[in-house]
C-alpha cells in the first residue's frame, strides 16, 4: 500500500513485525550517526529470537547495554496491564541476565507502539517508577508475566520480588508513539527510509473533483437532530444547577467571585493538545473539601458561559438519580439521548461544555448501589476524547483520591478549589454589620469555608454568642437551636418531619426523597423549613437539604440521640461496605460532640481483633483528614498508628490536612522518611555473604525488603504526602526541601515542583534553579507552562539561550526533542503577553544573524 503525502502512516498497513523492528533500529541508529541523541547512545543492534525476552533492540554506550528498545505493531492502542507486563517481563530476565542492564539508574526502556497508548497507559507509563509499586494487580502482572514465559519458571518470586521491585522503581519509560516516528522520519537525514520501506504516493488536488466529493458527503451524511431548539433543551434540563443560591444567608448581592470560575473558564476558552496522547484533557476536576463551594463555582461558571452564548449543559448529580443514561436522559426531559444531544451540539454550533456537579454524594451516600455513580462515569467516558466538547466534574478531594470509581481520573487535570481570602470574608461579614475584630480568630479561620459562612449568615442576630462558635458543629447546634426554639413552631413535629426525611434519604440511600405524604403530613413544617432555605424543593417536587454536611449533621445527631452503640451498628451491619457511609458520619459527628467517646471508640477499632480491616482503613483515613488535629488525637498517631506498618502506610497515603503535615515536619517524621539510613540487618545482608543469603532464607525473613526497595518505597510515600498538600501548605513544604539532604533529593523537588501552580513564592524559585538540571524534557517545559502566568519575564529569561540554539538546529535542518515543547511554550508566551513575546523574538532572531556577521562577504557596489 501506497504512502500519501501530508497524511500520518497508518505503519501495521505497510509493515509486518520484522520489518517494523528494522525501520525503528534504522531510526534509532541514524539519530546516533547525526548525535541527535545527546551521546547517550553510540550503537544499536537489532536482536533476533529474543522476542521473549522482552527486548526487540539494545542501545549500547562503550558496549554496555543501557537501553533497550520494544516494539508493538498494532492495530489498537495498548492498555495499561498490557504496558506493565511487558516492562515487567523485561525486568525480570534482566534478573536471569545481569548483561541486560548496566545500570539501572541510567537505563532507558523506549516502548515504541506504532498505534500509541491510551489514556491510563500514558500518564502511567511516563510516571512509571513512581506509579507502580502503589499498583493494586502488580502482584497478578508479575505471576501472568511468569506463568506466559516458560524461560522464566526458573525464577524463584520469592527470593528475587525485592530485587525486581527495585529495577521497577528506578527504570525509565520513554513512551513512542507513531506521530513521534512519522516526526522522525522526517528530517532530512531519514528521508532514505521512506523508499527503503514504503511506496510513496503524492496526492493528487484537483478543484474538478469538489463538485463529486461534496456531493458524497452529502449523501453520505448521517441524519442529523440537531435544531436550535436542542440548545433550549439543554438550558432546560440544567435545572438542578443554575437552581442553585449562589449567596450567603439571606443576604442578597454577597455573591464572591472566586478565582476558580475564572481558571475554569480561561480552560474552557484555551486550545488543547490534539495529540493522541493528550485528547482526555478534555475531562477537568475541580476538587476540594466539604463545603467549600464548588457549587457555586460551577453555577456562576453556568451564568457566564449562557451570557457568552457557549452552550452548556449543568448536572447536579445529587439531585439526579439516575439508573443509566436513558433513566438520566428522561429525568431531565431530552427529546433524544443525552450523549447524542451534546454531540450534535457539539458539531453544530461549536465546544459544548458539560458540568456535573457533586458526583461525590453518589459515592459518599450510596455505597450499596454503584449504578448510579456508573451513570455518570458512563457519560464521562462517553465523552472523552471529543475536541470540541469540555467536561467539568466537581468532586470532594477524598473521593477523588480513595474511591475506586474515579482511580481512573487521578491524572486527569485538577483545579483546586482554596479557601476564601479574607477580604471576601470581611465584604461578607460587613453585611451584617460586623468587622473582622468582632470575631474571634478561630471563628474568622472557621469562616473562610464557604459552607460554614453560610451557615453563619442563616444563624447571626444580636442574640448570637459569636464566641463561642469554634468548629462546623457548632454553627449546626446554633442553627437546630433557632430552629427548635421558634415559637410559630411545633419543636416536636419540626423534628419529627427532618427525622423522616432523614429515615427516608438513609433507607433509599438518595440524597433526594419524594415529597409524597410527607409535605400532607406535616405542611406547616415543611413550608417553614423552605422558607429558611434548610429543605429544598426540586422541579420535580422531590426533597433535599441545603448541604450534605446537613444530613451528616442530622443523621449522626438522631443516631446518638437514640442511645445507638456504634461497636453495634458496626456488627448489625455485618461490618459490610455498605455501614462505611454511615459509620463515617456518627464518627465526624462524635469527634465533635463527644470527644472522650469519639477516642474510646477510635482506639477500640484500632486495636480489635474484631473488626475488619476496611473499617480500620476508614477510621485511619478519617483521623488523617483532620485539618487541626488535637493532641489526643496525635496521641492516637503516636502510639496506635505509626507503630504498625498497615496503619503507618494507610495514614501517610490518605493524609489531606495542613495540620497533620506540619506536625509530622515538626516532629522530624518527614525528614527521616526522606533521610532512610540503613540498619546493621541491611549492612548485613546488603554484603551477600554464603552465611547472610542462607538467612536470608530463613521464614523469620520471608517480608523482609532490601534497604534499597524501602527507601524508594518511604520516598515515593513521602513525595505523594507533600504533593496532596502543597498548595495548602507551601511555605512549611518548601522549607523543609531545602533543610533535606539525600542523593535524591534533585529528582523529588523536580516531582513536586511539577504540580505546583503557586509561581508567587519566591521559594519556588530557588527550588527550580537547584533541580532543573535533572528534569526531564518533558516536565522541565510543564514546569515552565505553569510559571508563564506568574512570572512571563523569568520564563523568558530561563528558554532564551535554548531558543537561540534551536534557531541553528532548525537550520540545519535537525529537531531537537524538545522542539514541539518549546513550540508550545512559546504560544503560551505569546497569548499571555504578546508584546513581550514579540520583543524576546526579534532580539534572540537578531542576535543570532549578528553572530554570523564575520561570514558575511562585504561587496563594493559602482554605480
Amino acid at each position: 500500500m501506497p504512502l500519501l503525502s501530508n497524511q500520518p502512516i497508518i505503519y501495521h498497513l505497510h509493515l509486518d513485525d520484522r520489518r517494523f523492528e528494522e525501520f525503528v533500529r534504522d531510526l534509532y541508529y541514524q539519530d546516533i550517526q547525526e548525535k541527535i541523541v545527546n551521546n547517550k547512545f553510540d550503537d544499536v543492534v537489532l536482536l533476533s529470537g529474543n522476542k521473549e525476552q522482552g527486548r526487540d533492540c539494545v542501545l549500547y554506550k562503550n558496549g554496555n547495554s543501557v537501553g533497550v528498545v520494544q516494539c508493538k505493531l498494532y492495530d489498537k492502542v495498548l492498555t495499561k496491564p498490557e504496558c506493565a507486563r511487558e516492562i515487567i517481563k523485561f525486568c525480570l530476565y534482566s534478573i536471569i541476565h545481569a548483561d541486560f542492564i548496566f545500570d539501572i539508574n541510567t537505563f532507558e526502556y523506549h516502548f515504541v507502539a506504532s498505534s500509541g497508548f491510551n489514556n491510563q497507559a500514558t500518564p502511567f507509563l511516563k510516571n512509571f517508577p513512581n506509579e507502580i509499586l502503589q499498583e493494586s494487580e502488580l502482584e497478578n502482572w508479575i505471576n501472568k508475566v511468569i506463568q506466559e514465559n516458560k524461560t522464566l519458571s526458573v525464577i524463584d518470586l520469592t527470593k528475587v520480588k525485592n530485587q525486581l521491585y527495585g529495577i521497577l522503581s528506578s527504570i525509565k519509560i520513554t513512551p513512542i508513539i507513531g506521530i513521534e516516528l512519522d516526526r522522525r522520519l522526517s528530517y532530512e537525514y531519514n528521508k532514505n527510509l521512506i523508499s527503503k520501506y514504503f511506496e510513496a504516493k503524492t496526492v493528487i488536488e484537483t478543484t474538478a473533483l469538489e463538485p463529486i466529493k461534496e456531493k458524497l458527503e452529502e449523501l453520505t451524511k448521517p441524519h442529523s437532530i440537531y435544531n436550535p431548539e436542542l440548545l433550549d433543551e439543554l438550558g432546560n434540563a440544567s435545572f438542578t444547577l443554575y437552581g442553585c443560591k449562589n449567596y450567603f444567608g439571606n443576604l442578597p448581592n454577597s455573591n464572591i467571585k472566586r478565582k476558580e470560575t475564572t481558571e475554569l473558564l480561561n480552560w474552557i476558552k484555551s486550545t488543547l493538545p490534539t495529540n493522541s496522547e493528550e485528547k482526555s484533557n478534555n475531562v477537568l476536576f475541580l476538587s476540594g473539601s466539604a463545603g467549600c463551594g464548588k457549587t457555586t463555582i460551577l453555577r456562576d461558571l453556568y451564568e457566564l458561559l449562557a451570557k457568552d452564548g457557549i452552550p452548556v449543559l449543568g448536572l447536579k448529580s445529587d439531585a439526579l438519580i439516575a439508573n443509566n443514561l436513558d433513566d438520566l436522559t428522561t429525568k431531565i426531559n431530552l427529546t433524544h439521548p443525552i450523549i447524542k444531544s451534546i454531540i450534535e451540539v457539539s458539531k453544530n454550533v461549536g465546544k459544548t461544555i458539560v458540568l456535573i456537579d457533586q458526583l461525590d454524594a453518589l459515592s459518599q451516600y450510596l455505597s450499596s448501589n454503584r449504578d448510579y455513580v456508573n451513570t455518570y462515569i458512563q457519560l464521562i467516558e462517553s465523552l472523552k476524547n471529543r475536541h470540541n466538547i469540555r467536561v467539568i466534574v466537581s468532586i470532594r478531594e477524598y473521593d477523588l483520591n480513595y474511591d475506586f470509581s474515579f482511580h481512573a481520573y487521578k491524572n486527569n487535570i485538577k483545579i483546586q478549589v482554596s479557601e476564601l481570602h479574607d477580604k471576601d470574608v470581611e465584604s461578607v461579614l460587613s453585611k451584617l454589620k460586623l468587622a473582622k475584630g468582632d470575631l474571634t480568630g478561630t471563628l474568622f479561620s472557621l469562616l473562610r469555608n464557604p459552607n460554614n459562612l453560610d451557615v453563619f449568615c442563616r444563624i447571626y442576630n444580636n442574640k448570637t454568642k459569636a464566641h463561642e462558635i469554634k468548629t462546623l458543629q457548632d454553627l449546626y447546634v446554633e442553627l437546630w437551636k433557632q430552629l427548635i426554639q421558634n415559637p410559630k413552631i411545633d419543636k416536636n413535629k419540626l423534628k419529627e418531619f427532618l427525622y423522616k426525611i432523614i429515615e427516608k434519604q438513609h433507607a433509599q440511600q438518595t440524597i433526594t426523597v419524594s415529597s409524597a405524604n410527607m409535605v400532607e403530613d406535616y405542611p406547616t413544617e415543611f413550608i417553614f423549613l423552605k422558607s429558611k432555605g434548610i429543605v429544598i424543593e426540586e422541579k420535580d417536587k422531590s426533597l433535599r437539604f441545603f448541604h450534605q454536611s446537613f444530613y451528616d449533621y442530622l443523621f449522626a445527631k438522631k443516631f446518638i440521640e437514640e442511645k445507638g452503640s456504634l461497636i453495634k451498628y458496626i456488627k448489625t451491619n455485618k461490618q459490610s461496605l455498605e455501614s462505611r457511609s454511615g459509620l463515617k458520619m456518627i464518627i465526624s459527628y462524635l469527634s465533635i460532640s463527644d470527644r472522650n467517646e469519639y477516642i474510646r471508640i477510635t482506639k477500640y477499632i484500632l486495636q480489635s481483633n474484631g473488626i475488619r480491616f476496611h473499617i480500620k482503613s476508614l477510621v485511619i483515613s478519617l483521623l488523617s483528614n483532620v485539618e487541626t488535629p488535637f493532641n489526643d488525637e496525635k496521641q492516637i498517631a503516636l502510639k496506635l498508628i505509626l507503630q504498625k506498618k498497615k496503619y503507618y502506610d494507610i495514614f501517610i497515603d490518605s493524609l489531606i490536612s495542613k495540620g497533620w503535615t506540619n506536625w509530622l515536619i515538626q516532629q522530624g517524621l518527614l525528614k527521616n522518611m526522606y533521610e532512610l539510613k540503613p540498619t546493621i540487618r541491611d549492612r548485613f545482608f546488603e554484603k551477600k555473604t554464603k552465611y547472610s543469603q542462607w538467612i536470608l532464607r530463613c521464614p523469620f525473613y520471608n517480608n523482609y525488603l532490601p534497604f534499597e526497595t524501602r527507601k524508594n518505597q518511604s520516598l515515593n510515600m513521602a513525595t505523594f504526602l507533600l504533593r496532596r498538600n502543597l498548595q495548602s501548605n507551601i511555605d512549611d513544604i518548601f522549607n523543609l526541601l531545602l533543610s533535606l539532604k539525600f542523593e535524591e533529593k534533585k529528582q523529588v523537588v523536580g516531582r513536586i515542583l511539577y504540580f505546583n501552580q503557586d509561581w508567587a513564592n519566591s521559594l519556588a524559585y530557588d527550588l527550580f534553579l537547584y533541580c532543573k538540571d535533572s528534569l526531564d524534557s518533558f516536565s522541565y517545559y510543564h514546569i515552565l507552562e505553569n510559571i508563564v502566568p506568574a512570572n512571563v519575564d523569568f520564563v523568558i529569561r530561563e528558554i532564551s539561550e535554548s531558543i537561540y540554539n534551536g534557531i541553528w538546529e532548525r537550520e540545519k535542518g535537525q529537531h531537537g526533542d524538545d522542539w514541539y515543547a518549546k513550540k508550545r511554550l512559546l504560544d503560551l508566551i505569546n497569548k499571555t503577553s504578546p508584546e513581550k513575546a514579540i520583543t524576546f523574538l526579534f532580539n534572540t532572531v537578531l542576535s543570532a544573524i549578528k553572530s554570523q556577521e564575520h561570514l558575511w562577504i562585504a561587496k563594493k557596489i559602482d554605480y
